[in-house]
């Protein structure tokens, strides 16, 4: 399954996303990328086990990719600013 393209929202920040989940491995990986305020570009990937026992349609898959991609992140953030500011 491949997201090319989709909406990442944000907050205030509308993001290009592009997504791929194995069924056979049950990971998913996500690219988020955006406009930097220097002019560059910002780039996020992540790399996750994604797994239920409901069956979801490819676009609930989709919605639960996006769903956890944003968890992960803010997980990653939040650790990152708890070992600056420690």
């Amino acid at each position: 399954m491949c997201l090319n393209g989709k909406a990442f929202a944000t907050g205030a920040c509308e993001c290009a996303i592009y997504a791929r989940y194995n069924g056979k491995s049950k990971r998913a990986y996500v690219e988020l990328q955006d406009a930097d305020d220097d002019g560059g570009e910002m780039l996020a990937s992540g790399i996750f086990s994604f797994q239920t026992c409901a069956p979801l349609t490819d676009r609930q898959i989709e919605q639960e990719i996006v769903r956890k991609v944003r968890h992960v992140l803010k997980r990653a953030a939040t650790a990152i600013w708890a070992t600056a500011h420690g």
